[in-house]
């Protein structure tokens, strides 16, 4: 049997080792390049000024405007403002398991943690308890099941970039193949 905690964040085997542990424990800690680190918890996060994802949502079964956003969630500069980065902080590293992305500190007004689907907590089938939505990246660079923030000077590691860059390779030369046999 393969162990599913391998996939970062996303498992053939539904939800990863890592993020069912998260879920029954949720906390959300903010270190690195801060004066203050914290370790949130939902009700924490969900008590900061909301955010609606309603132009580019999360999921497929979006409607419409008429239909409420079903992600809302929190920027990262509210998330992260109460830790006090300090002001040689540059990079943000966002984490779920193995799995990162990096953003600059200057771009966290256009980053939102959702933590809320359709008026509810994000359970951890949908990436809960928190998940990941960037305005102006594509959507595989958002993150499920988010179990950390780090506030870092240097630029880190950028393994959602690596991995989601090889699945569209991967899946560029699938479709070459098939067209190719047709």
């Amino acid at each position: 049997m393969t162990d599913s905690s391998r996939f970062a964040g996303r498992s053939i085997h539904g939800v990863p080792k890592h993020a069912k542990e998260q879920a029954a424990h949720p906390t959300l800690p903010i270190s690195g390049c801060v004066r203050i680190p914290l370790a949130l918890t939902p009700e924490q996060t969900r008590g900061l000024p909301r955010t609606a994802i309603s132009d580019v949502p999360i999921g497929a079964d979006y409607r419409g405007p008429d239909d409420p956003p079903p992600w809302v969630g929190v920027l990262l500069t509210d998330l992260i403002a109460p830790a006090q980065p300090n002001a040689d902080a540059v990079w943000i590293l966002i984490g779920a398991g193995p799995y990162t992305v990096a953003a600059p500190i200057t771009t966290a007004d256009r980053i939102v943690l959702c933590d809320d689907l359709r008026g509810d907590p994000i359970a951890p089938e949908a990436g809960g308890p928190w998940r990941l939505w960037f305005a102006d990246r594509s959507y595989n660079m958002g993150v499920k099941w988010v179990d950390r923030i780090e506030i870092t000077r240097d630029e880190p590691d950028h393994s959602a970039e690596r991995i989601a860059e090889a699945r569209q390779r991967a899946r560029d030369f699938h479709r070459r193949i098939d067209s190719a046999d047709t």
